[in-house]
């Protein structure tokens, strides 16, 4: 044995030693919340950056070129987490609600009501002076009628602030508002004149009371308000409209409706009032009452007025974001740069006053306590913003653009957040080529230490993130560098992510060894190119374009009308009663024939006098179809039309409807291939098309037979791809176009000018760049170039109906790809507007009308940054959502239309989506719940084996519950998704019960069932955690049980999906996993579960209505039950989702976990081919317990 070992403890190492007592100061990061802030970080906070957070304004020169008096701004910069000052406020104007006050203007008065009524002052007055002993009788609250009165609502924006009136206009019953911002104010010596003082009536000679010769009501009730009590009193806010200032904009109102009641008022009408009060140059008085006590007084005249005074002054002089102005002007820019390409460059600071965490350098000495320096915001709130009324196209855009580059920067620092190469990690691969050819590689890697392997806090990139990897490879100086996809470890290695890399260059020089390792780089790919499409979309819809035609972008995007888009109307106005007819006709040529709801709908897309038209298309209601059916009766009549939407998923739908409508035409009415296009920028150019061509068709027959189980991994990576058919590309079918144009004469012809020279003279370049000398190379591809992009414009001259994704409408060539009589943005809601802005910047001035297609119900686009973006409530608007929200709302933006019959749900599939999400308005076609008979008889006999004979629910919509002590939701390690094994094993079990349970011999002919397979099922939840864990409990069942096993073409053709990918996709039976249980049966008054995602209404909708002919919900439904029993105050919030549970129990369809354990487990012992036996008859369904106990056995009602 050597010396090492004998000795228990070796010598001391002395460089160690030395280096430890050498050893630099520690600096780690440390954060803290707004809240936790002690008095010295406040302070090491407020003096950073202290020149931009100037507590004195510089309010300009008066008109005498003296300076203006200063503004004491230093309210404004209080660290409050949080953009408006609510302590500066009063009443309920504090939670936000609007204070009712009457508003006077040169003896024109608005509105009849106060907030405190007679009744509530005479009450107050009574309750104070009561004597000892004396009772005094409530007095019902007196509530105003709603048309009488003005609400008034004071916004402390500190970027936009602004003062909104609004009222209810009895013509309508419908809210009218309007904005007075900064600019809107009337100014004196720089200052806006904004004054708050106690009202006082004015007596009249003769009048025994002050409201005895008043003919006003509201004057009257203000006189009384004023003078007749003693606890009440009243306040006046006075300010004056700028008499420069000519543009108001009103909501919920036309322009049109605005001048009738300018030039013939109705005097007894408070809206009239309103809009004349406000049409004045005078001075606005409003009026509010106020308790009188000192203390309140004071909060309106020494808090609110210099707050409101000063906040609205600085705006009014400086502009409204004149914090971003400031620092523009830092910055050597001016503010006319901000919402141009120098945007980029600005790095904004985040006002400190939305910080509600910070980070800071922690500096931890050898010796010495710890020194925080260097505070950032980690964590802020966003802006306090309008969502409407916003005059200035630049502001709006403005904020959208910031917003814009915060979520960029937040997508950034995700993945800077997650594990790769910093310096103190090293990675090691194993490669496994894909294919025969070599150029794609299944790369696994793994963490050279074990102990960081085991680290819990690793954040992990998601299946879909790209990623950059850089390889050391034997007798080479640099890595070669490699790009691909995280995909989804389907083995169950133990390596710390999976990719699929695809090999551009030569083949990698790698040993495929699964003990051979090579030292490798990792770093995740950042793609700035959406974020640059998008600013260049808003920019050009804050930019003036003179006169326009086609829908007023500007307004849908940015909320700020465009004055130029006048000619809205102007596809109605192409549409003669001759194209009507041919219209309607083509709409037969799509099978299945359309409804009457259908063809309303489509019948608007050539009536319109806006120019939107938004179909609102729940669950099964035929709206692709639909969609379908007015882009093909649109070309019939002569127009281009232009199909897209948010993801290429969504378009590849679309686009599998056309190529089977196209083949089920008369041949004479199909659409040739030069006709119709799908442009994806990557697959524009001829070459690129070519190399797709051959990863699709020769590269299928390269695939390595000897590794089946590895090929799963390269189609995971190409789903992410979301790669198009190569012969529905612009390049492919140039490049076949190209050789039409080049071999007919009739392109020779004068009409073509000289289309046919031009594709000659591209082939003949192309079969001589091989022969040509180095020297000529250059130029002779610059010629191909050119005469491409050229050929290209004339082919998308030619194109009657284009697919595409909705950010690749930037791209250079369908700049340049003409006007479009027709757009159909297909899954509208699946984007905020930041998004829409790419195509309808792109398309403005170019398209005469848009179809909005959607299903607000059914989703909504994603902002990850909430808690990162200052312009967080700009940039989450949906703009599909505003719109089918807007005929509510009496806003003529558009043309609304909901088609209301489902052909896919039957009644009891649709009930409560139709009560929860469409007012009660969708109903089931009569033949709904008649397709695939054999399959519905089969289920039929499932579950009636597999039931009590008593049991009387329905086999098509049940709820099976796994409520058990022990029984609960886990989190994903190194993740926030949630998993829940018990509930996995049920699905897992009942799931591959069904594939193996073979149907009846004594059904009959003219009635058959069919065995269901797994190409039947979909496996949903809202948590990609639980996905995996019903895939790894299925994988194990087959392995471990004779029962179970299932055919490979089963397995994989099931279906699992979360409900955020799951929209879009149907299969007839689905799973739907709910995963959120306690392990609980019953909750206590205070607990609460993270039903966030699960009980979000959208969400829901989108997972119970994805299915044709079944729904199975499987989760702790029993738990659920008795929450909404006990009446928690969590199924209040999340009423939607337990009206569904509750459902599932009154109509005796919830299967208890005792019945489906009991089941389940005979089934493990019995072989596939055991006839089924009916279970004694009982009644086992799940156990409530009532706010006092019950006896046991009490069955769910």
């Amino acid at each position: 044995m050597s010396n090492q070992h004998n000795n228990p403890l070796p010598p001391p190492d002395q460089e160690a030693i030395q280096d430890v007592e050498m050893a630099e100061d520690k600096v780690e990061q440390f954060r803290v919340k707004r809240t936790e802030l002690d008095t010295s970080t406040q302070k090491l906070i407020t003096d950073h950056y202290s020149g931009l957070y100037n507590p004195i304004f510089s309010m300009g020169l008066l008109e005498d070129g003296s300076p203006a008096d200063d503004l004491d701004f230093a309210a404004v910069y209080n660290l409050r987490g949080c953009d408006t000052n609510l302590d500066i406020l009063v009443g309920g104007m504090k939670r936000g609600i609007p204070s009712i006050a009457i508003v006077e203007s040169n003896g024109l008065w608005a509105g009849k009501h106060m907030e405190f009524s007679p009744q509530t002052a005479a009450a107050r007055d009574a309750k104070a002076q009561k004597e000892e002993g004396e009772v005094i009788v409530p007095q019902p609250v007196v509530v105003p009628p709603a048309d009488e009165v003005v609400n008034v609502m004071f916004h402390t924006d500190t970027q936009t602030p602004n003062i909104e009136l609004s009222c209810i206009n009895r013509r309508t019953g419908r809210l009218v508002s309007t904005r007075m911002f900064a600019q809107d104010l009337f100014m004196d010596n720089q200052r806006v004149h904004f004054e708050v003082m106690k009202y006082v009536h004015s007596t009249t000679v003769g009048r025994s009371a002050p409201s005895d010769q008043v003919s006003e009501p509201s004057e009257q009730m203000l006189d009384i308000m004023s003078s007749r009590f003693e606890k009440t009193c009243v306040i006046k806010v006075q300010f004056g409209l700028d008499p420069n200032y000519d543009v108001r904009r009103w909501k919920g109102i036309s322009d049109d409706e605005i001048e009738a009641i300018r030039k013939n008022p109705n005097k007894d009408l408070v809206l009239d009032n309103l809009i004349r009060c406000l049409t004045q140059d005078d001075a606005i008085n409003l009026h509010f009452t106020c308790k009188s006590a000192p203390g309140s007084i004071r909060v309106w005249e020494n808090r609110f007025q210099p707050y409101m005074s000063s906040l609205l002054s600085l705006a009014r002089v400086h502009g409204n974001f004149w914090f971003y102005r400031r620092q523009c002007e830092l910055k050597g820019l001016s503010w006319g740069a901000i919402p141009k390409r120098k945007f980029l460059d600005i790095e904004f600071e985040v006002p400190r006053w939305l910080v509600q965490e910070w980070v800071l350098d922690k500096t931890v000495p050898a010796s010495g306590p710890p020194v925080l320096s260097n505070p950032r915001p980690y964590k802020w709130a966003p802006l306090a913003m309008p969502t409407d009324g916003m005059t200035n196209p630049e502001e709006a855009s403005f904020l959208l653009q910031l917003a814009v580059c915060q979520e960029h920067q937040r997508y950034c620092r995700h993945l800077f957040e997650l594990i790769q190469s910093d310096g103190s990690r090293k990675f090691s691969a194993v490669f496994k080529s894909l294919d025969t050819n070599k150029r794609s590689y299944l790369v696994s890697v793994y963490l050279s230490s074990q102990r960081e392997m085991e680290e819990k806090h690793l954040s992990m990139p998601a299946p879909g993130t790209r990623i950059n990897l850089g390889v050391i490879l034997p007798g080479q100086v640099s890595p070669a560098k490699i790009i691909g996809v995280v995909v989804y470890d389907a083995l169950q290695t133990d390596a710390l992510l999976v990719c699929v890399v695809d090999v551009k260059g030569k083949a990698l020089k790698v040993a495929e060894d699964e003990n051979v390792r090579y030292e490798v780089s990792m770093f995740y790919i950042i793609d700035s190119k959406p974020q640059h499409r998008i600013l260049l979309g808003i920019g050009e819809l804050s930019r003036n374009k003179g006169r326009t035609f086609g829908p007023d972008s500007r307004r849908t995007v940015l909320n700020c009308p465009d004055i130029h888009a006048r000619d809205t109307d102007i596809l109605k106005r192409e549409t003669s009663a001759e194209d009507l007819q041919k219209f309607l006709k083509a709409l037969s040529e799509i099978k299945p024939f359309a409804s009457q709801n259908q063809i309303q709908c489509s019948l608007a897309t050539c009536q319109s006098d806006t120019g939107n038209v938004v179909i609102v298309g729940p669950p099964g209601t035929g709206k692709t179809d639909t969609l379908a059916k007015i882009g093909h009766a649109h070309v019939t009549i002569g127009r281009r039309v232009m199909y897209t939407a948010p993801m290429d998923s969504n378009v590849h739908v679309l686009i599998e409807k056309f190529v089977r409508n196209n083949a089920a035409l008369p041949q004479a009415r199909r659409y040739q291939d030069h006709e119709w296009v799908y442009f994806t920028g990557g697959y524009a150019k001829m070459a690129k098309a070519k190399r797709l061509r051959e990863e699709q068709v020769d590269g299928k027959l390269a695939l390595n037979k000897a590794n089946e189980k590895l090929f799963g991994y390269l189609h995971a990576a190409r789903d992410h791809a979301n790669a198009p058919r190569y012969e529905q590309t612009l390049g492919f079918k140039l490049r076949e176009r190209i050789d039409t144009w080049a071999s007919r004469p009739e392109f020779d012809e004068e009409q073509h000018e000289g289309l046919g020279a031009d594709a000659r003279s591209y082939l003949e370049t192309l079969g001589n760049y091989p022969y040509y000398p180095t020297k000529d190379r250059k130029r002779a591809k610059k010629h191909l170039t050119n005469l491409e992009y050229n050929l290209a414009m004339k082919f998308l001259e030619g194109v009657k109906v284009c697919f595409c994704a909705l950010s690749t409408l930037a791209h250079e060539y369908m700049l340049e790809s003409g006007t479009w009589d027709v757009l159909i943005i297909d899954e509208a809601v699946c984007d905020m507007r930041a998004g829409i802005a790419v195509a309808l910047g792109a398309l403005r001035g170019r398209v005469k009308l848009i179809v909005w297609a959607g299903d607000h119900y059914q989703g909504e686009g994603i902002v990850t940054g909430r808690e990162t973006n200052v312009g967080f409530h700009a940039l989450s608007r949906n703009v599909f959502a505003e719109f089918a929200e807007s005929a509510k709302r009496g806003v003529n933006s558009c043309e609304v239309f909901m088609l209301d019959t489902t052909y896919r749900l039957e009644r009891s599939l649709v009930k409560w989506s139709s009560d929860h999400c469409y007012e009660g308005k969708v109903k089931s076609d009569r033949l709904a719940g008649t397709t695939d008979m054999p399959l519905r008889r089969m289920l039929e006999h499932y579950w009636k084996q597999r039931m009590p004979e008593d049991f009387k629910g329905n086999f098509r919509n049940l709820g099976l519950d796994v409520t058990v002590v022990g029984n609960k939701c886990e989190k994903l390690a190194n993740a926030t998704t949630r998993f829940n094994r018990g509930e996995a094993k049920m699905v897992a079990k009942t799931v591959l019960d069904m594939l193996t349970t073979k149907p009846p011999e004594a059904f009959t002919n003219d009635q058959p069932a069919r065995r269901i397979r797994g190409k039947d099922i979909a496996i949903i939840s809202n948590y990609t955690g639980q996905i995996l864990e019903i895939k790894r409990t299925m994988k194990s069942l087959v392995a471990q049980h004779s029962r179970f096993k299932v055919g490979k073409e089963d397995l994989d053709g099931i279906l699992y999906a979360t409900t955020t990918n799951v929209q879009g996709k149907e299969r007839n039976i689905i799973f739907y996993s709910t995963v959120i249980a306690s392990g609980t049966t019953r909750l206590e008054k205070h607990d609460t579960l993270p039903l966030e995602s699960v009980a979000n209404v959208k969400n829901l909708n989108v997972s119970l209505t994805r299915c044709h002919v079944a729904r199975y919900t499987v989760g702790a439904l029993q738990l659920f039950l008795q929450a909404r029993r006990d009446s928690l105050d969590m199924v209040k919030r999340w009423e939607p989702f337990f009206d569904y549970v509750s459902y599932l129990c009154t109509s005796n369809s919830v299967v208890s976990v005792t019945q489906s354990n009991k089941w389940l487990h005979a089934r493990e012992r019995s072989s596939p081919n055991d006839s089924l036996k009916l279970l004694p008859s009982a009644r086992l369904t799940t156990t409530l317990t009532n706010k006092t106990p019950v006896a046991p056995g009490t069955t769910m009602n």
